[in-house]
């Protein structure tokens, strides 16, 4: 994956949905959002909290707000009886991409972001095939940062 090329399209398209698009994050279990928003990161600075092994969580939803969710390719869904993560469907948090490197390789799943949490999902639901299409969009054969 272009993880260069990802990170400056997904920080662009998401300027106007988002406070932040693109968070770093050193633990999935227990963090204080409100003091990573008040950053803005570059994309070289986001590959480098990659390679020391801390994770990404990119934003793809807004939070359900009057029952619809707004991603960053434009769609509008409406929430009231779809699939989805019930803290999601309560306007409690965003749906996107958690991001970290193995070895050589960065890996990707989706995720729901709370208030104090992430929780990598097995399925984003009714956004998995768009998140699917958007980021295979990226996909390279080689080059993990070109």
């Amino acid at each position: 994956m272009n993880v260069k090329a990802f990170l400056t399209d997904v920080m662009k398209r998401g300027e106007e949905v988002f406070v932040r698009t693109v968070l770093p994050v050193e633990n999935l279990e227990n963090f204080d959002l409100p003091s990573i928003l008040v950053k803005s990161y570059t994309v070289e600075e986001l590959c480098c909290v990659l390679r020391e092994g801390k994770y990404v969580y990119v934003n793809f939803t807004s939070s359900v707000t009057h029952g619809k969710a707004q991603t960053i390719m434009g769609s509008s869904y409406v929430m009231e009886a779809q699939r989805v993560p019930g803290a999601f469907l309560s306007g409690a948090g965003t749906i996107g991409y958690l991001l970290w490197q193995e070895a050589d390789e960065v890996k990707v799943c989706p995720a729901l972001l709370e208030e104090d949490h992430i929780q990598p999902l097995s399925s984003a639901g009714v956004f998995a095939e768009e998140m699917s299409h958007y980021l295979k969009s990226f996909q390279v054969a080689e080059k993990r940062y070109a």
